[in-house]
């Protein structure tokens, strides 16, 4: 899959909730929620020597996120200003999940 910008070596990092990312997020993004108790110990399995461009909503909690990982050994970490509000804005895609229908009938 192609990332943003062009950037192969990019891995796109969203740290909105569980919610908040199921309603849309960026193509190719994973998902670590900074508000959930196990954040810090799901970054410390990244690879320290990528690339990871942070995101939240407006870029808040992407900036804390990034200055956790800062701390912890990333040096290759950038905060997406503006966050998800910004990328849409800016008119650029999201993916949003795809519901079955089918499911919500009802079984007789």
């Amino acid at each position: 899959m192609r990332r943003p910008f062009g950037f192969s070596d990019i891995i796109l990092i969203d740290v909105r909730t569980t919610a908040e990312f199921d309603s849309g997020h960026i193509p190719g993004a994973i998902h670590l929620d900074y508000q959930a108790p196990d954040f810090s110990e799901k970054v410390a399995a990244l690879d320290r020597t990528a690339v990871y461009l942070v995101y939240c909503r407006g870029g808040v909690r992407s900036a804390r996120a990034m200055q956790i990982m800062q701390r912890m050994g990333f040096s290759r970490v950038y905060n997406l200003q503006g966050g998800l509000n910004r990328w849409q804005a800016d008119g650029r895609p999201i993916v949003k999940p795809v519901v079955d229908s089918s499911s919500d009938e009802k079984q007789p």
